[in-house]
Parts: C-alpha cells; structure tokens; sequence
C-alpha cells in the first residue's frame, strides 16, 4: 500500500509521534533535496543560529550532530543543550561563518540587519525562504500523484487566502471542467479568498469542515485557525458529503489544523462511492500517522498511499491517496 521511500518516511512519522525524538524528523527533512543540500551547508562551515526560540531550538537538537558555534539571540543568554547563546555574532572573532535566521517572521529585516553589520549577505541563510521552496509543490506533487489521474471536483479543506485553489488550477489543466469548493473558517481570510475569485464554478464557504454541522469558536495562532469549544468568534461546520451532495468529487486537501480525521468522517459516503484522491496532513495529531491511513483504508481498501514531506522541521507530512 506504499511505496518503499513513503513506507520509510511513515515510520519516521510513527517514531517521532512515539519518541518526539527529532533525529526521525531529520530523516524526513533528508528524503528531500533542499534538506540534503542544507545538511551539506552545515558540515562545511562554521554555523551560528539566529534566534534561540522554539524554531531555533528545534533546529539545533534535529541537527544534534553539528558543531553549532552558537545562538544569536539579543533577548537571551546562557547556553542550550551545550550551545552558548550570544547577543551579537561581534562577540565572536571569526566573520566568515555561516547564519541559519530560524525566525519566521521579520527574517528578511533580521538579514538586512546583519549585512549593516558586515555579514556577507551570501553567508545569511534563511529557514523560511528555504521552507518556502520545499512547499511549493505541497498537495500538488506531480512525483507522487499525477493530475491526469483526477476527475471531479477539488475540495480545498483549508482554503486560507486562496492560494492553494490558484495552485490546483495551475497544476491540473482540466481543473475549468468541474466545480472547486473553497472552506476557510477564518472571516478575514475568507474574504481575502473572495477578492481572487469570480468564476461560476468556484464555490467559497465561510466554514469549517468535520464530522458533522455545528457552531464551534475560532482563535488564531501565528495566522492559523483552530476550532474547539473556546474562541472569539463563532463559526459553523459542515461536512464533505453534505456540501458536495449530487457532485463528482475527484480530490480532497485537508490541512484543517488537527481536523483531518473528522473532516474525513464527514467524507465517508464521497470516498466509499466516488474514490476521490486525497491529500491530508500527518502531523497536527501525534496519532494521525495511524489513524488517517487506517480510516481510509475501512471506508476504501484499494487505496495506495504516498507520503510527502515539505519542510526542515516537524511539520507538513502529507499523505497522499489514490
């Protein structure tokens, strides 16, 4: 049911859930170009982490094995795992050094900041650009699923500003023959989404998607929405087979920050009739890498399964079904 190299990429997955031992992820991080050619870039330079935050942190103990001569970090002091924290790379005698800025936000001033102080801006590496590239093809992977396998609509669990709907578009060309679903619970973002759509066939609903229709709340963290019992603003569900009632689903996105399962619960009459493909998020539940590929499997046996791997740290995994 996978191939070898997603087989081997979904016990990482399992053992990080079980161990949240980081060294599992890098093996993720590795089954990707830009991660290897990043692992490369650290082995042949002395290398400073901008920013001893969690990112930072997370990026240290995944690469344990390299020589790190330190954290900049002007809010901090002292050492992490046997790595000093410094306020400012002046405080080290050596310019010619590698600096991986780990934060995500603010990155590109960080990077003008340290070449006003006379870092050589070839040498400033940035996490994010870097995580940017490796996603770029993210629920789009022509390597491990192909578009000319789809027919039917495209349902973008997730929808955020609409970018992911332009992507779709661009990537399967017989998109303009079926209806595109758009849910996005987050009201601001949801009519960001409006603003870059008006064909007929594109339809945006301001709503979460699970197992069933309820009022839930949202609150947002670091731009990403979450549903639960507490919250600021109210916001509705609905489910898969009720939205997409009488329709030909082809492929389903789901990134819903932690609520893949029950949006799949709430697909279970389109997916045991229709098949469609799917791309759902791994990694927001510790137990999605078992239960995600299970339940698919009980609503549809013939499914194969990929696994895709988008960043340099634990976060988007994508199993892909077909």
């Amino acid at each position: 049911m996978y191939d070898y190299e997603s087989g081997i990429k979904w016990l990482n997955r399992i053992l990080y859930s079980e161990t949240l031992d980081l060294r599992f992820i890098k093996e993720l991080v590795l089954s990707n170009e830009e991660g290897r050619i990043f692992e490369e870039l650290l082995a042949k330079s002395k290398c400073y982490i901008y920013g001893a935050g969690k990112r930072g942190r997370q990026l240290a103990e995944m690469f344990s094995n390299v020589k790190w001569a330190g954290f900049i970090d002007s809010k901090m002091e002292g050492s992490y795992q046997g790595v000093p924290i410094i306020r400012s790379i002046k405080e080290d005698s050596s310019r010619d050094c590698i600096i991986i800025v780990s934060n995500k936000i603010g990155y590109k001033n960080i990077k003008n900041d340290l070449i006003q102080g006379g870092i050589k801006a070839e040498n400033i590496v940035l996490l994010e650009e870097i995580n940017t590239r490796i996603s770029k093809n993210q629920y789009f992977d022509s390597k491990l699923l192909s578009p000319d396998s789809i027919s039917g609509g495209f349902i973008d669990g997730g929808m955020y500003d609409g970018e992911d709907i332009i992507k779709y578009t661009s990537w399967n060309k017989k998109s303009r023959k079926w209806m595109i679903w758009g849910c996005e619970p987050d009201k601001e973002m949801f009519e960001r989404a409006k603003l870059r759509f008006n064909r007929d066939r594109v339809h945006l609903i301001c709503k979460g998607l699970s197992d069933k229709s309820e009022i839930l709340f949202s609150s947002k963290n670091n731009e990403m929405t979450y549903l639960g019992t507490k919250g600021k603003d109210s916001t509705e569900t609905t489910t898969i087979d009720k939205m997409c009632a009488g329709e030909k689903v082809g492929y389903i996105k789901l990134d819903i920050e932690g609520f893949e399962e029950k949006a799949l619960r709430g697909a279970e009459e389109t997916i045991r009739d229709q098949h469609p493909k799917i791309a759902v998020c791994l990694y927001h539940k510790r137990n999605d890498a078992y239960i995600i590929p299970k339940l698919l499997l009980d609503f549809f046996p013939g499914y194969t399964f990929s696994i895709g791997h988008y960043s340099l740290a634990q976060v988007d995994t994508v199993l892909y079904a077909f």
